[in-house]
């Protein structure tokens, strides 16, 4: 019985939307939309730029590849954990892999 009534009630609704749901008339002219152009400048630096001056290099002390490395923003240069004779670990921002 319970079964029979939500199918009729699923019947009933279905009727009841038959009317809303029609297809798209021919006849009625689409509309127009007229092409838009964005004009604008260029940024100076882009927001994750960043200057590393030339004397901050120098003044500090580089015993490896890898400390002139982590001079690079977003750049990452770790030594392994696994003991000596290990190459380091290199990250880059952004990038999962």
């Amino acid at each position: 019985m319970r079964s029979l009534l939500w199918f009729l009630s699923a019947v009933i609704m279905g009727l009841t939307f038959v009317g809303v749901v029609r297809a798209h008339d021919p006849d009625v002219p689409e509309l127009e939309i007229p092409e838009v152009s964005i004009v604008g400048e260029r940024p100076v630096a882009a927001s994750s730029q960043q200057f590393i001056p030339d004397k901050e290099i120098i003044l500090q002390p580089q015993g490896r590849p890898a400390q002139v490395l982590r001079l690079i923003p977003g750049f990452l240069a770790v030594e392994h954990s696994g003991g000596a004779g290990k190459a380091d670990q290199y990250f880059l921002r952004g990038f999962d892999a």
